[in-house]
């Protein structure tokens, strides 16, 4: 029997990906809604982190890992918003949910 070989695999970069989607797109995917939290200015936009939102509907990620996103992902209007421009850019034809992108992570 012959000794396994390494196998590598494919990913962007997701800081790099959320880089390049806000200068795009001209957001904050931190801070969607612009929101200010000093309170000094009653602002009652909602909380819109959509890392907040990976990390609820890819399950597992932690630093110095891959995730996968998947076509079938749900969420609120503004998620799939964000989750839209990432398959636009990013995603690639996957025979069980259509697309899917595939990132690292690391922090």
């Amino acid at each position: 029997m012959e000794k396994p070989s390494k196998r590598t695999k494919e990913a962007y970069d997701w800081n790099e990906a959320r880089t390049y989607i806000e200068s795009v797109h001209d957001c904050d995917l931190r801070n969607f809604a612009n929101k200010t939290y000093d309170g000094s200015d009653g602002d009652d936009r909602p909380y819109q982190d959509y890392w907040h939102y990976l990390i609820d509907v890819c399950y597992i990620i932690g630093n110095g890992c891959y995730f996968t996103m998947e076509d079938e992902m749900e969420g609120e209007p503004w998620q799939q918003e964000i989750t839209g421009w990432i398959f636009d850019e990013f995603g690639e034809p996957d025979d069980f949910t259509g697309r899917s992108a595939v990132f690292w992570v690391e922090w």
